[in-house]
């Protein structure tokens, strides 16, 4: 999966404004969450919850990864994405 670095640090920037600690999420798994989470903006209009906001497309990767700390990996797995 590509990602581009523009989208990296706007990750990171958001991270470091909720107080992100790495040493309890996977910055890679967040990473790819941010990434994956931008489904819910304007990019997908009839289901567009975010309106491209940083911040709440962070708190989405983050809801997931407490759920399971490798929701992501599972997710782009399931869907053909990830090759092992």
């Amino acid at each position: 999966m590509k990602i581009s670095k523009k989208l990296i640090q706007t990750a990171l920037g958001v991270a470091k404004q909720l107080h992100v600690d790495f040493d309890q999420v996977d910055k890679n798994q967040y990473i790819v969450g941010f990434k994956e989470e931008l489904e819910h903006g304007t990019q997908n209009p009839k289901y567009d919850i975010t309106n491209d906001d940083p911040e709440m497309t962070a708190k989405i990767a983050l809801v997931h990864l407490k759920e399971n700390p490798k929701y992501y990996t599972k997710l782009l797995r399931a869907m053909g994405e990830l090759n092992d």
